[in-house]
């Protein structure tokens, strides 16, 4: 008998030992045996390897989403606060408000290479737009950019600004308008006055109307609220009965349970005398 504890017990010892090594072992396993995540090694510079549009791309969509892929892991929790900050886009020298959307490279390890930035507003048509990439950005191994990445291309249509007409002393023309078109103007309003004493009307009907629902509401009550004490008394009699029921099935479960306890405590006592 003292040979068998001995043996399960260092039996269960080299179990703790080999699954505490395994639990060690598995960022590693994880990341493909690489032990930093980057795919790359640490000796590899990081770097821009694709973007879609393309540096140099023109007719692009005015709702575009930039998707950058990078040859390490620029996502991991480590580096990304920092990374965040490291894109931005411009149009003809003015900053655009943009979304830098990275993964969870714990969750989707997939991802850990690749970065989308979204604009918060449409891009104008026929513009050049620059992206561009900060020195600062790092990979998780450590290593950086190092200089800074452009991402230069073009939205399609044509980029139509208005003109307002002047006169010859420069200042702003304002159109006059037809006669006909006063015309109209002068009926339209007509035509809102009397809509306007329209609902007038109406709104003092609704409001009698309301009144003497009100009114109705308010005789109705005493019943409604002989109802409501009714319900509610019945209501606290089957709590009441419900409790006094959860208490005879906690009593039980505990005199179970001592009952069980005691019954093992003897057990064990009786294994140590043989």
């Amino acid at each position: 008998m003292l040979k068998f504890r001995q043996r399960s017990r260092s039996f269960l010892v080299l179990s703790l030992v080999v699954l505490f090594c395994l639990f060690l072992s598995l960022p590693v396993l994880a990341e493909g045996g690489s032990g930093d995540g980057s795919g790359g090694g640490h000796n590899t510079p990081l770097g821009l390897a694709t973007s879609n549009p393309a540096n140099g791309a023109a007719n692009i969509a005015v709702n575009t989403q930039i998707k950058l892929t990078f040859n390490k892991n620029i996502i991991n929790m480590s580096v990304k606060d920092n990374n965040v900050k490291c894109f931005a886009l411009y149009n003809n020298g003015q900053q655009v408000p943009i979304n830098v959307v990275m993964a969870d490279d714990q969750i989707q390890p997939e991802y850990k290479r690749e970065v989308t930035i979204v604009p918060q507003q449409v891009l104008q048509s026929g513009s050049n737009y620059t992206l561009k990439i900060s020195p600062e950005l790092q990979a998780k191994s450590g290593a950086v950019l190092g200089q800074e990445v452009k991402v230069s291309f073009t939205t399609a249509g044509k980029n139509v600004n208005p003109t307002t007409p002047k006169d010859n002393t420069g200042n702003t023309v304002k159109p006059t308008e037809p006669a006909n078109q006063q015309t109209d103007a002068n009926k339209n309003q007509a035509v809102q006055n009397q809509v306007m004493a329209n609902n007038t009307a109406d709104n003092d009907k609704l409001e009698t109307s309301d009144n003497q629902v009100q009114a109705e509401q308010d005789e109705n009550k005493p019943e409604q609220d002989k109802v409501i004490n009714t319900e509610k008394s019945s209501t606290d009699d089957n709590k009441a009965q419900t409790a006094d029921k959860d208490n005879g099935i906690s009593k039980s479960v505990i005199a179970g349970i001592v009952v069980v306890v005691g019954a093992l405590l003897l057990f064990y006592f009786f294994l140590r005398r043989k």
